[in-house]
């Protein structure tokens, strides 16, 4: 069957519980620890670039030579952030600010999305947030003493939600 023209894709939501990420955290930091790498391989690649470009009319051989070279270099690696972007995604976590290592657990709040918070070197999760809002909150010690949030705000696990849906 085709897909219609404006038609949305459905995607499925999966929220996390605490000690769903806890036994995450080498497998989600190595991933963080090389998207990083890969945005700071980047963003220095195009600095270099910048810097080779010559005055105009006087650019060489040599100068073409290395800006494609650097091109390809800079296309290599965007690819390959592109897969670890995938990587999460497929996993259900949203990365936030890639530099800081800010991974986001999509979970329920009082029966409202909300994301636990865990940055790349931190032991576990610290904060937790609603979506749609910015302000943070601590997850109290109690949330992992307990080994989940409220039960009945965490009965449902996969949720059908719009691209558009999912921010």
């Amino acid at each position: 069957m085709k897909r219609r023209a404006g038609r949305k894709k459905k995607a499925t939501r999966r929220y996390f519980y605490l000690e769903q990420i806890l036994p995450m955290r080498p497998y989600v930091q190595r991933l963080m620890g090389d998207l990083r790498a890969q945005r700071v391989r980047v963003d220095l690649l195009r600095r270099r670039l910048s810097g080779i470009l010559p005055r105009a009319g006087a650019e060489t051989y040599e100068h073409r030579r290395r800006r494609h070279e650097m091109l390809a270099d800079i296309e290599r690696t965007e690819l390959a952030e592109k897969e670890l972007y995938r990587e999460f995604r497929s996993l259900g976590i949203r990365v936030g600010d890639v530099i800081r290592g800010e991974m986001l657990f999509p979970c329920l709040v009082d029966e409202r999305d909300a994301y636990f918070i865990w940055y790349d070197g931190q032991h576990r999760p610290s904060h937790w947030r609603f979506r749609g809002d910015a302000s943070l909150h601590g997850i109290p010690d109690r949330w992992f003493a307990n080994g989940a949030l409220d039960s009945e705000a965490q009965s449902s696990h996969d949720k059908s939600l719009t691209d558009e849906e999912w921010v």
